[in-house]
C-alpha cells in the first residue's frame, strides 16, 4: 500500500459554487531525501495532476511568508512545513 496525504482544501468559485466548501485530496506521497513534504509540494500536486487550485508562494524559502496558511490546525508556511504521510492536513 502506497503512503497518501490527505489535504482539505477551502474552494469557492463565485461563478458557479454557491457557498465556499471544503475538498479532500488524496496526494501520493512523493519520497524526497529530506525525508518528508512539504504543503507547497502537495499543492503542486494537486494543481499539476487534479484539478486547477489557486495559491501564492514566492521565494520557497521560508523567507517571504506569501504561502503562508493553516496546516494542521496551526499557522505555518506551505514551503516550510513538514508534512508527514498518512496525515491529514488542511
Amino acid at each position: 500500500m502506497t503512503d497518501s496525504i490527505i489535504a482539505r482544501v477551502f474552494r469557492y468559485d463565485p461563478s458557479k459554487d454557491d457557498a465556499p466548501y471544503y475538498k479532500d485530496y488524496e496526494v501520493p506521497w512523493q519520497d524526497d531525501p529530506s525525508g518528508f513534504m512539504t504543503g507547497l509540494q502537495v499543492l503542486h500536486y494537486i494543481y499539476e495532476n487534479m484539478e486547477p487550485i489557486v495559491y501564492d508562494y514566492n521565494c520557497r524559502g521560508s523567507i517571504c511568508g506569501r504561502c503562508s496558511m493553516v496546516i494542521d490546525g496551526e499557522p505555518g508556511l506551505a514551503c516550510y512545513t513538514p508534512l508527514k504521510p498518512g496525515g491529514a492536513y488542511l
